[in-house]
């Protein structure tokens, strides 16, 4: 992911559901804010700047398209590249 970008993941899911999985970072600082937003817009998973990866497990309280955000915009000179895996069940 490029200096001062965002990245973004939608993942439909039914009120009920999980959207589940890890992740890892590489590049010269391996640190990105990640956080997961339901379909109003509310953190449905909470801000973090993370280092080196992680994991996550959401369940979806309202049905709807819900996106899982990778944030490197605090970074004006430093890119990241993220590997992700993730599902819903």
């Amino acid at each position: 992911m490029n200096a001062g970008a965002k990245y973004t993941i939608a993942v439909d899911l039914k009120a009920g559901q999980t959207v589940e999985g890890y992740f890892s970072i590489s590049g010269e600082e391996n640190d990105i804010d990640f956080y997961i937003t339901d379909p109003s817009g509310w953190l449905a998973y909470g801000v973090e700047r993370v280092t080196g990866g992680g994991e996550f497990a959401v369940e979806a309280r309202d049905s709807g398209t819900h996106t899982l955000w990778f944030d490197n915009s605090f970074s004006w000179g430093k890119s990241r590249e993220v590997t992700l895996h993730y599902r819903s069940r």
